[in-house]
């Protein structure tokens, strides 16, 4: 199995710690920005990441982490416990992580506008909190992960959620939930996790151990 993306965390860091949670070996193929344009016309999509799977080729990050998940036995246990987490990883990386948080890193780090990054900021202080809200309460009483018991894909998007608030300094909007950030803190010791993360490149939008 072939993981290829960028040298960053961006859309293949779900993938990347799923498999490594589930302790199944791949390859992590991380090309440079000036590759990519070469490289292209080759991906069935067009967009990385991708994964290569017995000679096939697979595109969308989240498909790629679903499949992730199935091969780590890290999603639901059911097809409706499947369907509970692939709702909260949705929300956690499309309505949040993408939606909200990446851009504000976008305008500071490659655009260099700050007054856009600022505004976006104040944006997501405005609109990431119900959020959040709304996913603490998906979280059954004192629940070690979200799924409950058993650590899944969806608690290791919030763990990348939360990275990316690390980044910007914006860790409080997580910290007001404190059923999510004991779920981060559970995710971060699991063992093969903890690995990793303390083992992984460190990149541009990796926040320091």
């Amino acid at each position: 199995m072939k993981l290829t993306y960028f040298n960053m965390c961006g859309r293949a860091e779900i993938t990347r710690m799923t498999l490594a949670a589930g302790g199944i070996d791949f390859e992590d193929v991380r090309i440079k920005m000036e590759e990519w344009p070469a490289m292209k016309p080759t991906v069935p999509l067009g967009f990385l990441p991708l994964l290569e799977v017995d000679g096939q080729k697979f595109g969308q990050s989240l498909s790629i982490a679903r499949y992730a998940a199935s091969v780590a036995k890290l999603n639901g246990s059911n097809d409706l416990e499947s369907l509970f987490l692939s709702q909260l990883v949705e929300t956690i990386n499309n309505d949040i992580q993408f939606g909200k948080i990446v851009p504000i890193a976008m305008a500071k780090m490659m655009q260099k506008d700050e007054a856009k990054a600022a505004q976006l900021a104040g944006e997501a202080r405005e609109k990431v909190p119900p959020l959040l809200e709304a996913l603490e309460k998906q979280v059954q009483g004192n629940k070690t992960f979200l799924s409950g018991d058993r650590l899944s894909y969806a608690d290791i998007a919030l763990v990348v959620m939360n990275d990316s608030l690390k980044m910007l300094g914006m860790t409080e909007l997580l910290e007001a939930c404190p059923k999510l950030t004991a779920i981060v803190k559970a995710t971060r010791d699991v063992p093969r996790l903890k690995e990793y993360i303390n083992t992984r490149p460190q990149t541009a939008d990796t926040p320091p151990i």
